[in-house]
């Protein structure tokens, strides 16, 4: 359970991040 959390944080985080990246870009 706790593993496929943590997976979801990171998948989450990544797309988070490349939201953000590209709308700070603009």
């Amino acid at each position: 359970y706790i593993a496929c959390w943590t997976r979801l944080v990171e998948s989450a985080g990544f797309v988070w991040n490349f939201y953000f990246g590209s709308r700070n870009e603009e």
